[in-house]
């Protein structure tokens, strides 16, 4: 939706961190008809994920894991809430 900047008071960016088997992950976007949950992390090797579950991402040189989970498997989730000024 789009709304008028006048109408708005205070703007926020949310993010959201999880656990997924141990794996320390942020969660990119969830898919409410599939219960399923986009995530991904940086780092580790460039040729081997932690997981089975993760895919490289295709650009070159950087090692982003990522992977599309039940949204069940997730635990621990943090969301911290970050005001923008």
């Amino acid at each position: 939706m789009r709304i008028s900047r006048a109408n708005v008071s205070e703007l926020y960016t949310v993010r959201s961190y999880a656990n997924f088997n141990g794996i320390y992950v942020s969660v990119y976007q969830v898919f409410p008809t599939t219960k399923t949950a986009w995530i991904y992390y940086i780092g580790g090797s460039e040729e081997q994920p932690i997981h089975p579950a993760f895919e490289p991402d295709p650009d070159p040189g950087i090692a982003w894991w990522n992977a599309t989970v039940p949204w069940d498997s997730l635990t621990d989730v943090v969301e911290p809430v970050i005001p923008i000024r």
